[in-house]
């Protein structure tokens, strides 16, 4: 099988994320894709930044996926605890599928700060890194540790979790840019209202 891990805050999911890795599957004959939710996100928490709960952000993931076919919410990193490393969601799906091919997916904005991950040169060993960005976009690659490839597309929407916070802040209709299905949670939760 050919396995594609799509890991991240979600803080929260939005259609651009959704988009990413249905081209990724539809692009590289994936067979599934796993939304892997970060029970700790290291590099946000270093900087500070306020984070919604691992599980509630779990439940927007589970909730914006359910009918979307191939791809699926992962609770490997919220399982294990503690710091979420990419090293550590790589073993964690091996072991669930062993013969498989896996598939890293990251973002432009993520691929340029791979340089900084920890453990990373132990999560390249064992996975195929698939950068996917908008076409124009100017990318940095990782470096030579890397079996990566870039995939580029023109309808890749640009939207970033920031934005939606702000916008949920302010109280503005996010109904283009987040799944439908999470706007009960959102509004049941009072996430990123506070701001209001």
């Amino acid at each position: 099988m050919k396995i594609g891990i799509f890991g991240g805050t979600f803080d929260p999911i939005h259609k651009g994320h959704i988009a990413c890795a249905l081209f990724a599957k539809e692009t590289l004959n994936l067979d599934l894709v796993y939304f892997v939710v970060a029970h700790d996100p290291w590099q946000k928490s270093v900087a500070g930044s306020q984070i919604a709960p691992a599980e509630l952000r779990y439940s927007m993931v589970e909730a914006a996926l359910v009918n979307i076919e191939g791809l699926f919410p992962s609770h490997v990193d919220i399982d294990r605890g503690g710091p979420s490393y990419s090293a550590d969601t790589v073993i964690s799906i091996s072991h669930l599928h062993p013969d498989s091919d896996l598939y890293l997916i990251v973002g432009s904005d993520v691929a340029k700060d791979i340089g900084t991950w920890h453990r990373g040169e132990e999560a390249s060993k064992n996975v195929k890194l698939v950068v996917v960005a908008r076409k124009g976009t100017e990318v940095v690659m990782p470096g030579p540790i890397w079996d990566s490839m870039l995939i580029e597309d023109d309808n890749l929407p640009e939207i970033s979790s920031t934005e939606c916070r702000h916008f949920i802040s302010e109280g503005s209709d996010i109904s283009g840019i987040v799944p439908e299905e999470i706007i009960p949670i959102l509004d049941a939760n009072s996430v990123y209202y506070g701001n209001r």
